[in-house]
């Protein structure tokens, strides 16, 4: 048990760094050229942006629970009235949206790996709180962490938490349970 909670704790330490403000407490960051097996991947980024019309973004590389790179590309808040379109920095927060989604289900998979928990589990065995309000079909009771996942049950769909938590970051577990 020890060692799979070790692999848990790294995992999740790992997720977390990838997640964090990427300047924090570093006074030099490492850069793109510090990162072997990356070589091209600037321009290669560069051209991703162009194609996608994104006007700046950050990119962090974690490898061995250590940040390799940290790099950030164009411009933040473009279009902002009277603002100047300066640079992001480490420390510039993005809206990310729904990508937030894929590392959720990356550490959802690393805890199925490891064991301890099932895809097929009902999310109450897991989080006894879980209720849907007026008794929709299925049944909370029923829904699985797969479910969840792949966005079957269909709940949520223009919740007033979506909007809180997206927009002002004002968000609880209480809040979520409500």
């Amino acid at each position: 048990m020890h060692s799979t909670m070790s692999s848990l704790i790294r995992r999740a330490l790992l997720i977390a760094a990838a997640c964090a403000p990427a300047g924090a407490s570093r006074a030099q960051s490492p850069r793109l050229d510090d990162a072997p097996g990356f070589e091209g991947m600037r321009e290669r980024w560069a051209g991703v942006m162009d194609e996608f019309d994104v006007p700046g973004l950050a990119v962090a590389i974690v490898r061995d629970g250590r940040i390799v790179a940290l790099e950030t590309f164009g411009v933040r808040a473009p279009d902002a009235p009277g603002a100047k379109a300066a640079a992001p920095t480490p420390e510039t927060m993005f809206y990310i949206a729904s990508i937030t989604k894929t590392y959720l289900a990356t550490a959802i998979c690393a805890l199925a790996d490891d064991g301890l928990l099932a895809l097929d589990d009902p999310v109450v065995d897991h989080l006894p709180r879980f209720a849907l309000a007026g008794g929709s079909v299925p049944a909370a009771d029923e829904i699985t962490i797969r479910d969840l996942l792949c966005h079957a049950p269909g709940i949520g769909e223009g919740s007033p938490i979506v909007m809180l938590d997206a927009y002002t970051g004002e968000i609880t577990e209480d809040r979520y349970y409500r």
